[in-house]
């Protein structure tokens, strides 16, 4: 009988030491501290969100209300209510809001389509107006439009904006004899202009460009790709520039002045697979940007970035399985990799749920705040978690 029972206490010790080893080795669990809901009673993109601290370093989130009476409304921690700033009268001026970015509440840059700027002070007065069309890389005379990071909404450091310039097409413009030429020559373009620039001295009578990473996917490939621009993304953290391609297994840590690579981050693993870009298939019948924009939903990606002051370490976030929203409100598997300050990787967290988005997460002083995105979740509620990694 003590032989019985010695050999069913040795089963059940491996089988949970199996547990606990299988569960160390795939998968770390986060700490949830506490749940808050902010009911801004709209919705809008992950994106336009952030975290501004005050002078006297208080935190408040953000949210931007783009359409119909636009607005930005401001949080506390708890989910009260603390602040409002109208953009109606601003609207009036400059048309639609497509993106901002807050220096303080004093100081919003508001980019209301691809090709123009504006600072804006808190009561709507206009403190600066750009036209980015008119600048051109002095490299090759390159014109661009240019959007924003589809990553976390602070855009802005040292008082300079950071853009992702989109090759529009040379000044001196080329005749082409087919439409698939044309197409061909758009492909090159992009591959070979630059994927990253910096806007210096916004409110002066002369503004600065500095533009960067030009043939950074010719240099990737000599095929002719569509390489979707929605892929070209980085965030600033911990005073740094990073750039985000999704074409790629690393991460950049970039100059702030020049505009060029000082560090090669590898991140991503072998085993995930990755959006390699879609070749120039030369037939009318192949729409390839609409394909490599379908890649890059479908394949993993890294989809955010932050840095916890609190703790001096990185998160980086991978997304591990497809994207199934078409506009941003739902979640998906990812893993969360934490690095130290020198990039040496602590640990790795892994999110099998689909119920979380971490494209709009925030870092806080109270850990990271991460937003549940369940499918029947009330209108116009933002629920989200804090975490303790």
């Amino acid at each position: 009988m003590w032989s019985d029972m010695k050999d069913r206490c040795c089963q059940w010790l491996f089988l949970l030491l199996s547990v606990l080893l299988w569960t160390g080795c795939s998968e770390r669990r986060h700490d949830a501290l506490e749940v808050v809901t902010f009911d801004v009673g709209f919705e809008r993109f992950k994106t336009d969100q952030g975290i501004i601290k005050g002078a006297d370093g208080k935190e408040e989130v953000y949210f931007l209300k783009a359409r119909f009476n636009p607005c930005l409304l401001f949080y506390d921690l708890d989910g009260n209510k603390t602040d409002s700033i109208s953009l109606k009268q601003i609207e009036r001026k400059i048309g639609k809001i497509s993106r901002i970015s807050l220096i303080t509440k004093d100081t919003i840059i508001v980019q209301p389509n691809m090709t123009e700027l504006y600072g804006i002070g808190r009561d709507n007065s206009l403190l600066c107006k750009i036209d980015l069309s008119s600048f051109t890389d002095p490299d090759d005379n390159n014109v661009y439009v240019y959007i924003g990071s589809l990553m976390h909404a602070n855009l802005v450091e040292k008082e300079a904006l950071v853009l992702t310039p989109i090759w529009d097409d040379c000044k001196q413009k080329k005749k082409h004899n087919s439409v698939l030429e044309y197409i061909q020559y758009i492909f090159e373009g992009r591959m070979t202009s630059s994927v990253i620039c910096k806007l210096d001295s916004m409110f002066s009578p002369t503004p600065k460009m500095t533009f960067g990473l030009r043939n950074f996917y010719y240099n990737k490939s000599d095929t002719v790709k569509s390489y979707d621009v929605i892929g070209m993304q980085y965030v600033i953290e911990n005073h740094q520039l990073f750039f985000i391609p999704a074409h790629d297994r690393n991460i950049y840590r970039m100059d702030w002045e020049t505009m060029t690579v000082v560090d090669t981050i590898r991140i991503i693993p072998d085993e995930y697979e990755i959006p390699r870009g879609i070749p120039f298939a030369g037939r009318e019948d192949v729409n390839e940007d609409a394909l490599a924009e379908a890649e890059i939903q479908k394949k993993c990606r890294i989809t955010n970035l932050l840095y916890n002051e609190r703790t001096h370490q990185y998160y980086v976030f991978l997304r591990t399985a497809p994207d199934e929203s078409p506009v941003d409100e739902y979640g998906y598997p990812f893993n969360i990799y934490v690095y130290d300050e020198a990039f040496h990787k602590v640990k790795t967290l892994s999110v099998k749920s689909d119920l979380y988005n971490p494209k709009g997460a925030m870092m806080t002083s109270r850990g990271l705040m991460i937003e549940r995105t369940p499918r029947d979740k009330e209108y116009g509620k933002r629920t989200f978690e804090f975490w303790n990694l």
